[in-house]
C-alpha cells in the first residue's frame, strides 16, 4: 500500500494542512509532458529508415519500464547508461540526428523527464508549471487521493506527420500489443546470434577491466572497487584509468582510501556504509576534494548510529533498517533525514500518546527512513517505508493500519528468499547461464515464478549458454550482450 503524500502537514490535534510537494507525476501528465518528444521519434516517421526505426522501437521499450520504475521508487542500475533515439528533422538533406537519453543521473519522474526534453532541445515549460502551481488553501486529510488536471495545456502539433500525431496513447496501444504477442523463445530465437556476437565481442574488454580493477585494487590497497552505473564497460574502465591516473599524480592524498570499498556511482560522497563513492560524471579534481576529505565526512557515519536507536527507543524499539535494494546515500544526507523523523514523531508524541492497537514492542518489525522524495509504503519484504517529510501523525498512523500487511509480508519473505536462492543455482546450472540477475523491481515471488518457468522451459529449446540474463520488465539486448527478459514473459 503506498500513500499519495500530497496533503498532511500537523498543525495542531485534527487539523491537517498541506506539503508543498508532489511526490511523482500522474499518467495524464507524464503523457502530455513527454509528447513533444515523442512526435519526433515516433518509429512510424522512419518508414524509409528501418534501422533507426528498430532502435527508436528499442529504446522506447526500455524508456517505459525505466519511467515505471521511477514512478515506484525504483532505481534499475541493470539498464543500459543512456538510450539512443533517432529524432526527425524538417530537413530532407539531413532527415534525422541521433541524440542520447542519460538514464541513470536523475533519480526523480520530473528531472529525468526535464532531463530527457533538454536533451532533445525542447521546451520544459510544462514541467515547470506542475510542480510551480500555487496550492490551494483548502485543507484536506492524508487520504485525499485527488489529482490535479494537466491544466488544459496542449501542445501544437503538425498534422502532416501522420496518424501518430494525433494521441500519446497510440503508441502506448501498440506496446502493449507488441508485448502481448511477443513470447519469450520467440525473442530469444530473433536475438540469439545477436547476444552472443556482443558478449563474444566484449570478452577481451572485460578481460582488461577485470586486470586493471585488480591492480588498482592492490596498489591503493582498497577492499574493492564497484561500478554501479549500469553495465557500460567501457565507462568502466574509463573510470578505472582516471584513478589510476589520480594515484600517479597525488599518491600521498591516497593512502586515506586505505581499506575502503570505492564505488564509482551517481554521486560523490562517503555513502551510509562507508563506501567511498565517486561520480563517475565529476572531473579528477573533485574526485581529489573527496578523498582529502575523507576523515571530515567520516564523522557523520558516527552519528547514524545514535540517531537510530534513539528513533527505535522513540518507537517502542522497532528496528531501524535500510531497504533490501536501497538506492546508494551520503552519510551526511541520511544522518539527517533520522534527524528530521526524530523530531517529527517527538512533536506528535507530545501531545499524543501511542495508539492503543501498537503491541507493548515494535521489534519485530522493520522501519526503512528514505529522502524527502521516498515512498510512503510497505515493501514487498514486510518493511515499513517512510520519506524523511512524512508528518508525525502521519507516520504513526500509517504504522498501526500496516502491522499486519507487514508481518505478513515478512514470513513470505523469509521464506521465499531460500527457494529463490536455490532456484538460482538451478537456473545457473541447468541452463548454463554466466550470470542471472535482476533489477531492484523485481520482488522474491516474481523471480521464483520466472526462475521456475525458465526451468520448465530447459535449455534444449532456450539455448542461453553462456549468457548473462538480466529479469526486469522488458526484451532487450544490452550494448554488452546481456539479455533483459519481462519476470512474467509468456511463452508458446
Amino acid at each position: 500500500m503506498q500513500y499519495c503524500l500530497k496533503s498532511c502537514l500537523h498543525e495542531n490535534r485534527g487539523n491537517f494542512g498541506r506539503l508543498v510537494i508532489q511526490r511523482s507525476f500522474t499518467s495524464s501528465q507524464l503523457q502530455t509532458a513527454l509528447r513533444p518528444f515523442f512526435f519526433l521519434c515516433h518509429p512510424d516517421l522512419f518508414g524509409k529508415f528501418p534501422e533507426q526505426r528498430a532502435i527508436n522501437e528499442n529504446s522506447l521499450k526500455v524508456l517505459s519500464a525505466h519511467l515505471e520504475a521511477l514512478q515506484r521508487q525504483y532505481y534499475p542500475q541493470s539498464s543500459p547508461p543512456s538510450l539512443p533515439f533517432y529524432l526527425r528533422n524538417k530537413d530532407t538533406s539531413n532527415p534525422f540526428r541521433l541524440v542520447k537519453v542519460p538514464l541513470h543521473i536523475e533519480k526523480t519522474t520530473r528531472s529525468f523527464v526535464t532531463k530527457i526534453l533538454q536533451t532533445c532541445d525542447l521546451e520544459t515549460t510544462y514541467v515547470e508549471k506542475i510542480y510551480s502551481e500555487p496550492k490551494s488553501p483548502k485543507r484536506s486529510s492524508f487520504s485525499d487521493y485527488s489529482q490535479r488536471p494537466n491544466n488544459g495545456i496542449k501542445y501544437k502539433v503538425d498534422n502532416n506527420e501522420g496518424q501518430f500525431s494525433e494521441e500519446f496513447d497510440i503508441f502506448q496501444i501498440r506496446v502493449r500489443k507488441a508485448k502481448e504477442n511477443e513470447n519469450l523463445e520467440k525473442f530469444v530465437r530473433k536475438n540469439l546470434d545477436l547476444a552472443h556476437i556482443r558478449t563474444k565481442a566484449l570478452e577481451d574488454l572485460r578481460e582488461e577491466v577485470e586486470k586493471l580493477r585488480i591492480k588498482l585494487e592492490n596498489k591503493l590497497g582498497l577492499q574493492q572497487i564497484i561500478y554501479d552505473c549500469g553495465w557500460n564497460y567501457e565507462h568502466f574502465r574509463g573510470c578505472l584509468k582516471s584513478l589510476e591516473k589520480l594515484y600517479d599524480l597525488y599518491g600521498d592524498d591516497m593512502e586515506y582510501l586505505l581499506n575502503k570499498t570505492v564505488i564509482f556511482s551517481q554521486f560523490t560522497g562517503v555513502g551510509i556504509d562507508g563506501q567511498i563513492h565517486l561520480y563517475t560524471g565529476d572531473v579528477q579534481n573533485n574526485w581529489l576534494d573527496l578523498i582529502k576529505h575523507i576523515p571530515k565526512q567520516e564523522v557523520y557515519l558516527s552519528t547514524i548510529p545514535m540517531y537510530e536507536n534513539t528513533l527505535s527507543q522513540v518507537l517502542l524499539n522497532i528496528k531501524i533498517a535500510r531497504r533490501k535494494f536501497m538506492p546508494s546515500t551520503l552519510a551526511k544526507n541520511y544522518s539527517s533525514h533520522l534527524s528530521r523523523v526524530i523530531t517529527n514523531v517527538l512533536d506528535f508524541l507530545s501531545k499524543n500518546r501511542y495508539p492503543e492497537t501498537w503491541p507493548t514492542s515494535l521489534a519485530d518489525y522493520e522501519l526503512v527512513v528514505e529522502s524527502e522524495s521516498g515512498p510512503l509504503m510497505i515493501s514487498p519484504t514486510g518493511q515499513l517505508i517512510a520519506p524523511s517529510t512524512c508528518p508525525g501523525f502521519l507516520l504513526v498512523d500509517f504504522i498501526s493500519k500496516n502491522l499486519e500487511e507487514a508481518k505478513i509480508k515478512q514470513v513470505a519473505y523469509e521464506k521465499n528468499k531460500y527457494i529463490e536462492k536455490d532456484l538460482h543455482k538451478a537456473c545457473i546450472e541447468n541452463l548454463r547461464l554466466n550470470t542471472l540477475i535482476k533489477d531492484d523491481s523485481i520482488s522474491p515471488d516474481m523471480m521464483i515464478d520466472c526462475m521456475q518457468r525458465l526451468l520448465n522451459i530447459g535449455n534444449s529449446k532456450l539455448k542461453l549458454n553462456n549468457l548473462n540474463i538480466n529479469v526486469t520488465n522488458y526484451y532487450s539486448i544490452l550494448s554488452d550482450g546481456t539479455v533483459c527478459i519481462p519476470w512474467n514473459f509468456k511463452n508458446e
